[in-house]
């Protein structure tokens, strides 16, 4: 069956691969902006072959291929949004250059979203397409699922999705920049707003009021000792929290009445939201404040992502990755989150992370390899077909 697979693999066209992510580099999609972007990725899966197309109102995508019998349902799920632009000349005209000014050996395609997640659309396309052309032979489904809003750090693209009830995978492959390396743990992220109250006064007369931001160095204090205090794990090292923000909400000619700091915590399997909360406002409460209070409240959470190495999809990315390469990988770990969390926490979905690009590759050019993309599309293909053929 290996000689098989490699057989059919030979059909996926090395150029398309290219062609696609310079169509999608070309098509500006920050958080917020997907709606050009969520319209090509339609128009395309339809092209190849898949049978249903949902959107949803915020530009969620959901393809689906069922083959001739009924059998297991395989998710690949990836967002629409990038970061935005820094300082790039022309992020939105991709270019194809030599991989050695990047240190990186051969071509690179490089633009904005180019790593992140346009090169993984691009492979997860192609190897749709080489599911399409084989319906006949499926025994289940394909599902490709493209969500919006990743960037916010909720789960709002893919908790839409699952809602509508358009997501009903038995397993999964999570699309993100692994370093083509297929990954079975990642931290999360809780957004923590920290307001620390105070009374108003006029600017010449401060004595009168509370002004909230004499208070923000005693709050500091407390977040530097938890940080001393957070938890470390094997492989994806120690937690982290992070002041990223801070604002007030002042009205000249008056002092605030409040101060908001936001936090970024990366939270590591087994935390809990609930206790990290519960021991930060314990903190904040013992702080002798005169007439303030500081409450803590999580806006934003993406959950620590737990895959099991064990898993059939785990098995089958890490031997079809072998297969094609002719190496074989350990299983990784990555610091960042991932939407393949929800999947795993909230859905029991078996999920395994693979994909084309390394996150550090996203700055200062962002870019991809080349080989890489291609790999990727014959990873996700090889591995669809393996599982959708009954194998």
């Amino acid at each position: 069956m290996s000689g098989r697979i490699l057989e059919i693999l030979k059909i996926i066209d090395e150029n398309e691969v290219v062609q696609i992510s310079e169509k999608l580099i070309r098509i500006p999609s920050p958080t917020g902006g997907e709606e050009a972007i969520s319209r090509l990725i339609c128009s395309y899966a339809q092209s190849i072959g898949f049978t249903l197309v949902q959107r949803s109102d915020q530009w969620d995508v959901v393809a689906r291929i069922d083959g001739e019998q009924r059998g297991p349902r395989l998710l690949f799920l990836t967002h629409l949004d990038h970061s935005r632009p820094t300082d790039e000349q022309e992020p939105y005209d991709p270019k194809i250059l030599d991989g050695k000014d990047f240190g990186k050996p051969g071509k690179v395609v490089v633009g904005r979203g180019s790593c992140s997640p346009k090169g993984t659309i691009a492979s997860m396309l192609c190897a749709g397409r080489v599911l399409a052309g084989r319906k006949e032979e499926l025994k289940g489904s394909l599902i490709i699922a493209a969500v919006g809003r990743d960037l916010l750090a909720n789960h709002d693209g893919i908790r839409e999705v699952a809602e509508r009830g358009w997501i009903d995978a038995d397993m999964a492959i999570a699309g993100e920049p692994t370093g083509n390396q297929p990954i079975i743990s990642a931290r999360g992220i809780n957004h923590i707003e920290i307001t620390v109250q105070g009374i108003s006064s006029h600017w010449g007369r401060p004595e009168e009021g509370i002004n909230p931001i004499w208070s923000l160095p005693q709050v500091l204090e407390v977040l530097q000792q938890l940080i001393k205090e957070l938890p470390s794990h094997k492989f994806l090292k120690k937690a982290t929290l992070v002041p990223i923000d801070i604002r007030c909400d002042m009205s000249p000619p008056r002092t605030p009445t409040a101060c908001h700091l936001i936090l970024d915590r990366r939270t590591l399997p087994g935390e809990h939201s609930d206790f990290i909360l519960k021991i930060m406002q314990e903190r904040f409460d013992q702080l002798e404040l005169k007439n303030q209070k500081i409450c803590a409240n999580i806006k934003n959470q993406m959950y620590p992502f737990e895959g099991n190495p064990m898993s059939l999809i785990s098995q089958k990315v890490s031997e079809m990755h072998e297969l094609i390469t002719g190496q074989r990988v350990p299983f990784g770990y990555l610091t960042f989150a991932t939407n393949g969390s929800f999947l795993t926490s909230q859905m029991k979905i078996p999920t395994v992370v693979y994909g084309p690009g390394r996150i550090e590759d996203m700055a200062p050019r962002e870019h991809v390899e080349v080989d890489r993309l291609i790999m990727a599309a014959k990873v996700y293909a090889g591995t669809a077909l393996e599982v959708l053929q009954g194998n």
